[in-house]
């Protein structure tokens, strides 16, 4: 065995890069993990060793059958289903895999066939659902309507279906009515409701802070409340410290050394222990992929050692590595996987690199190049940047091993205690301690000053953040200040210099539901213009500003804007007064700087535009009131206030108060008219006597009351685009419009079925147009 293996020493680690990048191209093709395919190819080609290569074609042939057995038997659904339809389905629901709220209720389900499903249930708190449904009540029967998950409908956000598709779930299920639930007859789920005993305990104090802490932490359990502070953790970069991963197996692994030894027993017993103890905590937390890493690696060692095999810690991290890719192929998109092994990875070339530093600045450099590794993908995720990472990275990596986890343990002990009042005001202190803990956190890492938007990233800004990191790894040891003086010109660069190097003018018509959302972004400024911002009622209020739903703003263009690189907003237009035009301001003002506030004098009056005012505290210098007649030129963006002296202050008005904007790009001019009329679109070829379009947005979201056949015959666009809402309520696009388009041979694009649209410049490319969903 020793003989067949020497061949193999240390390049387990080619295999399981194979089988990565040959996964990352079957399950989502990119460019750039092709060419690393093809040097990687390259390289093991070069090695000239045979068995290698037998054993990667091997794993290739293998690859492939699992992944095409998998391809073959997934989305069995779709044969019996059809989209919307009501049906009615039996599944099994692990307890610890419900996530309850006050009126919602979320979990993961498995139909009889094995595949799994999304659930979704608005209860309104039913005590059925808050108790019954989180014991072991495992089987459960239930009707409602079946759909595909939604997909991402802004550019480069998080995209929730394909998420589901990469762990095998391709449809969620709406309940309307649970027909029955009781415990499952199944065998595996006897494991499942074990695992409930012990941990639902824990999880039913998740509505504590600490405690949906603790439960993250040591026990793997989400709940909302984790979810609320997931964010500010983003924010810090320490997040990957509160996802279970191989440092919680570490502390585990070293305080059972300590107190065992310290009892007398023998090293091989205490082994023995250990990975008893570590395989069932992994059995309890659902095995998260850096566990299985670090309890794979842990064990497999003693595996090798036991039978003197000739196979590095390197070569065992890369056969776990490969085990899972094999067991299940699509994990290597998941962003755990990636972070839990590279993480690994650096953690040991650092170490192999000879230091005769002292361990603190070991610790530090190491530190740093963690999170240089990480940041490149991280950022892809959150878009933001905060210089105080790397101080809160280090702070925590003391606090982690010395008091949080010390802390998470004891509370897990705090339940053996029989008082449940002794109990409970020690879980309560505990509380308090920690909130006055968090508190300046919070308020230390909110300055904007240390929080940089950085939007996506493209593939050159991606690639010198990597060469970043690799210099610092290889040379930061011998060469310190010159490391440092290279990775932060490549960081300053790449953050600070890069967004003003963009050669593309974008228009990026943002979906924001049956709203409108125009972000104008010149080539060569880093400047960021908003006509608009989108909106939602929030029905049954009565106040206005209560009556605006404050979460919708949150969730929907904070993140798309903070997608697109926009750290400021130059100059916010907000056309005319209606809440899907200007609703998401209220949250908007909260999160992004705004410079500038361009209206018009029909909106300085409107009762909305004063209850902001109320609210907010803008500068009068910052608003900047455009009269009837007006005209204002910002570069290629001109702006129009029509000369209108009959509006008066109603809903009808308010549309035809619209301040006009066209947009320049190149020899094309984008014309966005907000909500105007057929009247008032006639009164705008005659007030704007020049008036081109070769592109148009079209009014009041494809509405029969705008887009005046001769209004569109007069300009003779090439593309119309549509701001409306996907299954909005009022059926915009109207077909009476669609009509016109198609009887002067213009073609559309429409937010209600592409997502946000896309238009960019330059004069090396001319005009592109992409949308998030392609049809």
């Amino acid at each position: 065995m020793k003989k067949t293996l020497e061949p193999l020493h240390y390049h387990w680690t080619f295999i399981f890069a194979f089988l990565w990048t040959t996964a990352m191209l079957f399950f989502q093709f990119h460019f750039f993990i092709f060419l690393l395919w093809i040097l990687l190819v390259i390289r093991i080609i070069l090695l000239k060793n045979n068995l290698l290569l037998k054993l990667i074609l091997f794993s290739f042939i293998l690859f492939s059958f699992i992944s095409l057995s998998k391809y073959l038997s997934s989305d069995q659904l779709a044969s019996f289903v059809q989209e919307d339809e009501e049906v009615q389905l039996s599944l099994r629901v692990d307890p610890l895999d419900i996530n309850a709220q006050e009126n919602y209720l979320s979990a993961k389900g498995v139909l009889k066939n094995g595949e799994k499903i999304e659930i979704i249930y608005y209860h309104d708190g039913k005590l059925e659902v808050q108790n019954g449904l989180k014991t072991s009540q495992n089987d459960w029967l239930i009707e409602g309507i079946i759909r595909r998950p939604k997909t991402r409908r802004n550019f480069h956000l998080f995209d929730y279906a394909t998420y589901l598709a990469s762990n095998d779930i391709y449809w969620e299920i709406e309940i309307l009515e649970i027909l029955d639930v009781k415990k499952s007859k199944h065998w595996s789920y006897f494991f499942a409701n074990f695992r409930a005993y012990i941990l639902q305990p824990f999880k039913d104090f998740d509505d504590n802070s600490w405690m949906a802490l603790h439960n993250k932490i040591l026990w793997n359990l989400d709940s909302a409340y984790y979810r609320e502070m997931q964010s500010d953790f983003a924010r810090w970069g320490i997040i990957y410290f509160f996802a279970v991963s191989g440092l919680h197996i570490h502390f585990i692994i070293k305080f059972i050394w300590y107190l065992f030894l310290r009892l007398g027993m023998t090293h091989e017993t205490v082994q023995k222990i250990i990975v008893g103890v570590i395989l069932l905590y992994g059995f309890l937390i659902a095995w998260p992929v850096g566990v299985i890493r670090a309890v794979g690696v842990y064990s497999g060692q003693i595996l090798i050692k036991h039978f003197q095999l000739n196979i590095s810690p390197l070569d065992c991290l890369a056969i776990i590595g490969i085990g899972l890719l094999l067991c299940n192929p699509k994990i290597a998109l998941s962003l755990s996987f990636m972070l839990s092994f590279l993480m690994t990875y650096i953690v040991h070339f650092s170490r192999t690199t000879k230091i005769n530093d002292s361990s603190i600045k070991q610790a530090v450099q190491l530190t740093i190049s963690c999170l240089l590794f990480s940041w490149p993908i991280v950022l892809q995720q959150n878009f933001e940047w905060n210089s105080l990472q790397l101080l809160m990275s280090l702070i925590f990596a003391v606090l982690f091993e010395k008091v949080i986890m010390p802390a998470v343990f004891s509370t897990s002990i705090l339940f053996l205690l029989p008082g449940k009042i002794i109990r409970d005001g020690l879980f309560h202190m505990v509380n308090i301690i920690y909130s006055f803990l968090m508190k300046p956190l919070n308020q230390l890492t909110t300055f904007a000053s240390f929080i940089v938007t950085t939007g996506h990233l493209s593939l050159v800004r991606q690639l010198l953040l990597w060469a970043g990191a690799f210099i610092w790894m290889k040379r930061s040891n011998k060469h310190l200040k010159q490391s440092l003086l290279v990775v932060s010109a490549v960081y300053l660069f790449v953050i600070f210099v890069w967004p003003y190097s963009d050669i593309y003018s974008k228009v990026t018509i943002i979906d924001v539901g049956q709203g409108d959302a125009l972000l104008y972004q010149p080539a060569f400024s880093n400047k960021h213009w908003l006509i608009d911002t989108g909106g939602r009622m929030s029905w049954g209020e009565s106040a206005i500003e209560d009556s605006i739903d404050q979460q919708f703003g949150q969730r929907n263009i904070i993140p798309a804007l903070k997608a697109l690189g926009v750290n400021q907003i130059d100059g916010l237009i907000i056309s005319h007064p209606d809440i899907d035009h200007m609703g998401n301001l209220f949250a908007l003002v909260q999160n992004i700087p705004i410079k500038q506030y361009i209206i018009s004098s029909y909106t300085e009056q409107s009762e909305l535009w004063l209850n902001f005012l109320k609210i907010n505290s803008i500068a009068e210098s910052k608003i900047l009131v455009m009269e009837q007649g007006d005209r204002l030129v910002i570069g290629q963006l001109a702006l129009y206030s029509l000369i209108n002296p009959a509006l008066a202050y109603d809903s009808v008005a308010s549309n035809n108060s619209s301040l006009i904007a066209r947009i320049q790009l190149g020899n094309d001019f984008l014309l966005n008219i907000a909500d105007i009329d057929r009247d008032t679109e006639l009164k705008l070829l005659q007030q704007i006597r020049d008036l081109k379009a070769s592109i148009i947005k079209l009014g009041h979201h494809g509405s029969r009351n705008s887009s005046h056949p001769d209004f569109i015959a007069q300009l003779k666009p090439q593309l119309a685009l549509i701001s409306a809402g996907e299954n909005n309520r009022y059926q915009h696009p109207h077909q009476e419009v669609l009509d016109i388009l198609e009887e002067q041979n213009i073609p559309y694009l429409s937010t209600k079925d592409r997502g946000a649209i896309q238009i960019s410049y330059s004069k090396l490319t001319g005009l592109k147009i992409q949308t998030v969903i392609d049809n």
